[in-house]
């Protein structure tokens, strides 16, 4: 299984789900096994409340016909909440992630804060040039 977070224009997420290296070119980090409850997870500590699936359901999520690669479509609005994060804030935010249901197999609390330091650096990225954030998937 591989995957990375990358900066992209909107327009050209469709014709990203068919790329064998979407990264290629590309503003990206590597990280494998992530999937929409990893992103609405961050979305509810970042605000400090309880987990709702409202968060969930704002993030689409969009699959090949083979099912074999997905695209998390990170909305602006997390995004910008990623970015707005300070980096005396990041290691509770880390913490609280790690500790959650969807890091529970292989993630170390150092592994979330280096995901943690890579969204919001990549999230400002997207920002800063008017594009977006998605999460890349194959496996």
């Amino acid at each position: 299984m591989s995957g990375n977070i990358i900066v992209v224009n909107q327009a050209d997420i469709a014709s990203i789900l068919k790329d064998d290296n979407p990264s290629e070119n590309r503003l990206s980090a590597d990280y494998s096994e992530l999937n929409e409850f990893h992103f609405s997870s961050l979305w509810s500590i970042i605000l400090e409340v309880p987990y709702s699936e409202s968060y969930e359901s704002k993030i689409k999520v969009i699959t090949s016909d083979d099912n074999e690669v997905w695209i998390v479509d990170i909305p602006d609005e997390l995004t910008n909440l990623i970015a707005s994060t300070t980096l005396a804030e990041q290691p509770d935010i880390t913490k609280v992630w790690a500790s959650t249901e969807e890091f529970k197999w292989g993630w170390s609390e150092e592994n979330v804060g280096s995901l943690l330091k890579d969204l919001v650096s990549l999230s400002k990225e997207a920002l800063s040039s008017n594009q977006s954030l998605i999460y890349w998937g194959a496996l």
